[in-house]
């Protein structure tokens, strides 16, 4: 068998994709974010990292700004896993669509490469519009990023895809720390 990587994008059923196939444990290994769909229903959140390993090296992958080398028993551990997958005739599949947004997108496949070595890319893409509407509608309409009296007041579209074309010329294209205000930079499909 082989090991799937989901890099992304965000905004692209990414969600339906982590909550359908952790529950498909006869044909997959599942290692990546886990969405508890009921409290994701009640909340909009609802994700963990129910394996150790799995938040470590997500952590690493998605901070490659400030990578150092890879922790030798972190890739054995992970190894494991996929030779235990291998062995139950299973597929590891690996989900995590903050990887589109990776700082080195070389470093983070060479990574992939040392650790599971045969692997296949599963990357989703969604129509720009709709997904800046629906960053809009899961949380860009509630200004979460303000504080004060500011803090949760609802804003129009406009406004909101404004402060993101504003964000997006005043970082010049570098990552931000808040994704909703970083959606122009992250869905261009021209860059």
């Amino acid at each position: 068998m082989t090991t799937i990587i989901h890099i992304g994008s965000s905004k692209a059923a990414s969600t339906s994709i982590q909550s359908y196939f952790q529950t498909l444990s006869d044909d997959f290994a599942y290692f990546g974010i886990n969405i508890d769909i009921e409290k994701f229903k009640i909340k909009g959140v609802g994700h963990s990292f129910l394996d150790e390993d799995c938040k470590k090296l997500t952590n690493v992958l998605l901070n490659l700004d400030r990578f150092k080398g890879l922790d030798p028993q972190l890739k054995e551990n992970i190894q494991k896993k996929v030779k235990l997958a291998n062995d139950q005739n299973k597929i590891f599949f690996y989900s995590c669509e903050g990887f589109c947004e990776t700082p080195s997108l070389y470093l983070m496949m060479e990574i992939f490469k040392e650790i599971f070595n045969d692997f296949k890319i599963l990357y989703i893409v969604r129509n720009q519009l709709e997904t800046i509407k629906s960053v809009y509608f899961y949380e860009g309409h509630k200004s979460t990023h303000l504080i004060e009296k500011q803090k949760f007041k609802y804003i129009s579209f406009s406004d909101f895809f404004n402060q993101a074309k504003l964000n997006h010329n005043n970082r010049g294209g570098h990552k931000s720390n808040y994704w909703t205000l970083d959606c122009i930079r992250i869905y261009n499909y021209y860059q």
